[in-house]
């Protein structure tokens, strides 16, 4: 073989690599990972739930919904997606509530009273605390979901109120990415609420990714402080 056959035949290699690359982590393979995501759901009796990956590959995070009410099976089917090879989480979608979660009339707007002492006892609630998630992931960890629960407490009772529940980032990273992660887990956080019980109709989740942090720079105090999850309450339109 000669040298120049040696340089077109690695230059062919080198291409394919690349190609091989970017198919793995382009629309095929998400498509793959829904495939194999619904078959996983159809297995345990979840034919009927549906699975949506976020537009960019390297996310890899599962949105479930469909008419499933019961919290606990819910969990059942987003472990069962987790475990899917090639899957990095998987959340249930904040608009697809538990039907028993969803207030059954409209309420009346809280006074401006009302809405303070709400905010109040939510602020008090997760004073000195953080929410706290899987290191670049949606899921919470048994420490940020018994924060959540503590909330949920707060939050259950703040009849005729709007909530706010808006996912922030640190200064690391790739924006676009940060702003897609803030809004992952604000849903997150307001999919757990829903699941213990505050009505769906009082929570919006948002993201602001990394634009709005409390403190500049990218030291390890500051992103402690920038990765949060805030709670706005205010009073129902």
């Amino acid at each position: 073989m000669t040298p120049t056959s040696k340089i077109i035949i690695g230059g062919v290699g080198t291409a394919l690599l690349a190609w091989g690359s970017h198919a793995s982590m382009g629309s095929g393979f998400i498509d793959h990972l829904t495939q194999a995501s619904s078959s996983a759901l159809a297995n345990d009796g979840g034919s009927d739930v549906n699975v949506k990956f976020g537009s960019n590959p390297l996310t890899r995070i599962a949105e479930l919904s469909g008419p499933v009410t019961d919290p606990a099976k819910r969990e059942k089917m987003i472990a069962d997606v987790r475990a899917v090879p090639g899957v990095a989480d998987a959340h249930w979608a904040a608009d697809s509530a538990p039907a028993a979660a969803v207030a059954a009339v409209p309420e009346k707007p809280a006074t401006a009273e009302a809405v303070k002492n709400c905010q109040t006892d939510v602020d008090a609630s997760i004073k000195g605390k953080s929410i706290e998630f899987t290191s670049g992931k949606a899921t919470l960890t048994p420490a940020g979901e018994a924060i959540v629960e503590e909330l949920a407490a707060k939050l259950a009772p703040c009849q005729g109120t709007k909530v706010e529940v808006a996912g922030h980032t640190d200064l690391t990273g790739d924006a676009t990415n940060n702003q897609r992660l803030s809004e992952e887990r604000a849903n997150t956080v307001v999919a757990a609420l829903i699941a213990k019980g505050v009505p769906t109709a009082r929570l919006t989740p948002k993201g602001y990714g990394e634009t709005k942090p409390l403190v500049p720079g990218s030291t390890a105090e500051a992103n402690a402080k920038n990765r949060r999850i805030e709670f706005a309450v205010m009073a129902a339109n």
